[in-house]
């Protein structure tokens, strides 16, 4: 019988207080115990090291380091981690109950799979908790990320040695290198698809995706330009023209404000 994968769940952290206990004790108290928590600190000036170090559970290493990026501090981590399956979330998000259990039990009964991606819930924290289950495509193919990604970040696991294959996070990207990686590893293989909710991705109004959208676009056109097959012509070109139009938008409405 395969032993229980071991599993290092990563969390990049700055300045992160009002989040990162609730975060973390949703890894806690998931039902597989066979873990770490790396959490990946840029040097925070608030009490989010008292807080960890309060919760007296040697799982859990909060490792405090100057980061150029929240890509910096992964690379740094996933080299450090001692999992075979990798995760990671941000601070203000959470795992589903039961999240870590079915991401290792799929590991294990799939020794061919390489990664995986699990649905999930976006949670509008400042619109009293307004929550939106998010459902994946049938399935996650080349074209169905790079014409746009699907993909909820928190709800993604994957092997050590498929993230080394794929060179890690590119961190010439210091929004998007999520989406970069994701292309790398979808043209490598298709994930397998986790038909339920493994995580709850926060949107409160301070977090990267919500802060820097006409960035994310700019960074998400430069990674479709990156592609280097015609293969993939008309989804690269849809993208494109819809992150064009993103960024429009944004632009008016930072004006009309």
């Amino acid at each position: 019988m395969p032993q229980k994968p071991f599993i290092t769940i990563l969390i990049p952290s700055w300045n992160s207080e009002l989040f990162i206990e609730r975060g973390v004790q949703s890894i806690l108290k998931n039902s597989y115990d066979n873990i770490e928590v790396l959490i990946m600190d840029n040097n925070s000036t608030d009490r989010a090291s008292k807080i960890i170090s309060e919760l007296k559970d040697d799982r859990v290493v909060f490792s405090a380091q100057k980061d150029k990026s929240m890509y910096e501090a992964l690379n740094r981590g996933i080299k450090e981690a001692k999992g075979e399956i990798i995760c990671w979330i941000g601070s203000d998000d959470r795992y589903d109950k039961d999240a870590l259990k079915i991401i290792a039990d799929t590991f294990k009964e799939n020794p061919s799979i390489n990664w995986l991606v699990g649905e999930g819930k976006f949670v509008f924290e400042n619109e009293n908790n307004r929550t939106i289950y998010h459902q994946l495509p049938q399935e996650i193919t080349p074209g169905i990320i790079i014409n746009g990604n699907p993909l909820i970040s928190p709800s993604v696991a994957f092997r050590k040695n498929f993230f080394e294959k794929a060179n890690c996070f590119d961190e010439n990207y210091k929004y998007a290198a999520d989406y970069d990686l994701w292309i790398k590893f979808v043209l490598m293989q298709n994930p397998f698809i986790i038909r339920s909710s493994l995580s709850l991705f926060s949107l409160n109004g301070d977090n990267i995706s919500s802060k820097n959208k006409i960035d994310i676009y700019k960074e998400t056109i430069r990674i479709l330009n990156s592609i280097k097959t015609e293969k993939y012509f008309t989804s690269i070109f849809l993208n494109k023209i819809r992150m064009n139009l993103f960024i429009y938008y944004n632009y008016i409405c930072s004006m009309i404000k």
